[in-house]
């Protein structure tokens, strides 16, 4: 049982007492002995009476009893009616024969413990000694690399049960309850609360199967593998954080217009309130990455376990990067429909849509504008107060809802008129004029972007058709490759690894976009060379479609996944290649592969061997167009094939 043993050796229990009871031999002669006492000191009144205080005695001193047991003993047994006129005396002469029954099952309670405790104790030792058998001739070196690993194993057991716990309080002190109560409405709960207790089943599961890698303690197995098969956990992850910023917004809405929902919180909320104990999830997976990474610091490198634990980080790490992209989605798409629901329109609304974003509105006597980075909508008050009711908030009939480009702004002292193509026009006037300047300045960054043609998050073909350029691969992708690659960066240790400078990021992105002179003169040597190694990864996973394609990644995924020679693999990538990416990408990835076997070739001081520099650029070159938490047990076989690509470059394009 590897929850009983904390450390590599079980220890013998020393001169610690089994019980702090008094021996079981003792306690019927000590109660017949304290009987025959009281019978004396009462006299005549020891055929009638024992005295409460002997019964006290017995069970505090006599039995051991805590005193807040013996309250409770006495409570059961006491009759007041039996009281008479003397408050002391409660039980007649005819209950001794019941306390000597209570001595006696105490007895033989007491003497199963005694034999359970050397039983425990037992399997102890014997546990040791099979435990130092294994571990006879190891090297102190290697017994502390167990040490720490198992420490490791058991941070990582201990968190989950402390997670699921928290996930028991969720549904047990607030989710149960508020259904059974009808506090609010069934909807209105599902959207807070959502497929918690799929999770919570999938822990479960989780937790049992993590137990089992420990049977062989101290020898700990098979860490690696649970999680490279934890498909169920991750799709019941997508659904939930997918609504979670929604749910977040469902319990804020709730508390200001539900006073028995704000109510029940007062009651309920403790150390952990709701909204923390929803959250929780949202942050789990990332957790898992760090617990995996500390259990491999310790496993032997080119090992099974090893191999097995690597291939897990990445499915962690991808999937920790998917639920912070699907959280800022979330969080736009619940301002979205927070915004969608104080609408009325004519037709059926549908605000949240991929890449769109809100970014502020204007409220004024007779009119109302939301902004988003796309789209400019335009209402005025409606009149429908069931409507408003219904929706528990303030309505807006919608007038106009037009893309950003498709409509001329002309300023005004006070107010913005919109001219539309069909010859109408609206008018939003302001209250102040730093307002009024503001969704100028707004409104014509976003049309600039719109319009502006940029590096990232543009098509590969655009910019290269845009550039022109003779080799086909984009200039500053090409800077920047320039300079890792050259002395002394080259040989910095954790190259792609390391994060660069925020600040730093976002500048060289925007000379990216801007190109031109911008980009011509930019000096990337007085920057941080991770800096520079962020943007140019980053440039890849920007892409609207990855650098091999959408309609490639199950293909290669199966390639990567199959049991043939790696002779076979490349074949069968080579074809793949060939016919699903088109030539303008080929050349691309033939200049990125030529860059990476250069960075891998000072592997020895640079630590970014072939296969460390697939798992950070394997997810940049191929991903699915959902890109859902589920695909990320995708990640070794695309992080496989990624090591062939860049192993076997030559071969790939000779």
């Amino acid at each position: 049982m590897v929850a009983s043993s904390s450390r590599l050796s079980a220890a013998p229990t020393g001169g610690r007492p089994l019980s702090h009871h008094p021996r079981p031999s003792s306690l019927r002669p000590a109660l017949q002995e304290e009987l025959e006492s009281e019978s004396v000191l009462l006299g005549s009144n020891a055929s009638e009476y024992v005295p409460i205080t002997f019964m006290k005695r017995v069970l505090a001193h006599g039995l051991g009893m805590e005193p807040r047991d013996t309250d409770y003993f006495m409570a059961r047994f006491a009759d007041a009616k039996k009281y008479n006129a003397r408050e002391s005396l409660v039980l007649l002469p005819k209950h001794r024969s019941f306390l000597e029954n209570i001595a006696v099952e105490i007895e033989e309670v007491l003497e199963e413990n005694r034999r359970r405790c050397g039983i425990i104790r037992l399997q102890a030792l014997v546990r040791g000694f099979l435990v130092r058998n294994k571990l006879f001739g190891m090297s102190k070196s290697h017994l502390k690399s167990i040490r720490m690993r198992n420490d490791a194993y058991r941070d990582l057991l201990n968190t989950e049960r402390k997670y699921i716990g928290n996930l028991g309080t969720l549904i047990n002190m607030f989710m149960k309850p508020l259904r059974t109560q009808q506090i609010a409405a069934p909807f209105e709960i599902a959207n807070i609360f959502m497929n918690i207790e799929t999770v919570y089943d999938c822990h479960i599961t989780l937790l049992g199967r993590l137990e089992n890698a420990g049977e062989n303690w101290p020898f700990v197995k098979g860490v690696g593998s649970i999680f490279m098969t934890i498909n169920a956990l991750l799709k019941a992850y997508d659904t939930y954080v997918s609504n979670f910023k929604n749910a977040i917004n469902e319990v804020q809405r709730l508390k200001g217009t539900n006073a028995k929902f704000d109510a029940f919180l007062m009651e309920h909320e403790g150390d952990e309130d709701l909204q923390t104990l929803l959250s929780l999830p949202v942050n789990r997976i990332s957790q898992y990455e760090y617990l995996i990474q500390a259990l491999n610091d310790h496993e032997p490198e080119g090992s099974s376990e090893n191999e097995d634990l690597l291939n897990a980080f990445a499915i962690l790490q991808q999937s920790s990067k998917v639920v912070q992209r699907s959280l800022t989605e979330s969080t736009e798409t619940a301002k979205l429909i927070a915004i969608q629901r104080q609408l009325k329109a004519d037709g059926p609304l549908s605000l949240a849509q991929p890449g769109r974003k809100f970014v502020r509105d204007a409220f004024a006597k007779k009119a109302t504008a939301f902004l988003c980075n796309d789209l400019l909508i335009l209402c005025k008050p409606s009149g429908d107060k069931k409507f408003a009711a219904k929706m528990g908030t303030t309505v807006h009939k919608v007038k106009r809802m037009v893309d950003i480009c498709n409509v001329d702004m002309v300023p005004g002292n006070d107010h913005i008129e919109f001219k539309f193509k069909d010859g109408e026009s609206f008018k939003l006037t302001f209250d102040s004029k730093e307002e009024l300047e503001v969704w100028v300045k707004d409104i014509r960054h976003l049309m600039e972007e719109k319009q502006r043609s940029k590096m990232f998050g543009t098509s590969l073909a655009e910019t290269v058709i845009r550039e022109e350029r003779s080799n086909g691969v984009p200039f500053m992708l090409e800077k920047m490759a320039e300079h890792i690659q050259s002395l002394p960066w080259v040989l910095e240790e954790g190259l792609f690894r390391v994060p660069g400078k925020t600040s730093e990021r976002e500048h060289l992105i925007e000379v990216c976009n801007k190109g031109g002179d911008a980009a011509k003169n930019i000096d990337l040597s007085v920057m941080n060379i991770m800096t520079v190694c962020d943007v140019f990864k980053l440039y890849f996973r920007t892409l609207p479609e990855p650098l091999l394609s959408f309609d490639l990644y199950p293909h290669m995924v199966e390639v990567g996944r199959s049991t043939v020679s790696d002779d076979e693999k490349l074949a069968k990538i080579k074809d793949l290649l060939h016919a699903w990416v088109p030539p303008f990408a080929m050349k691309v990835l033939k200049f990125l592969l030529s860059f990476l076997v250069l960075i891998a070739s000072y592997a020895s001081k640079n630590k970014m061997s072939a296969s460390n520099l697939a798992i950070i650029f394997g997810p940049g070159l191929m991903w699915t167009e959902s890109n859902s938490l589920e695909s990320a047990v995708d990640m070794p076989y695309v992080n496989s094939v990624a090591q062939i690509l860049i192993e076997r470059k030559d071969e790939l394009f000779s």
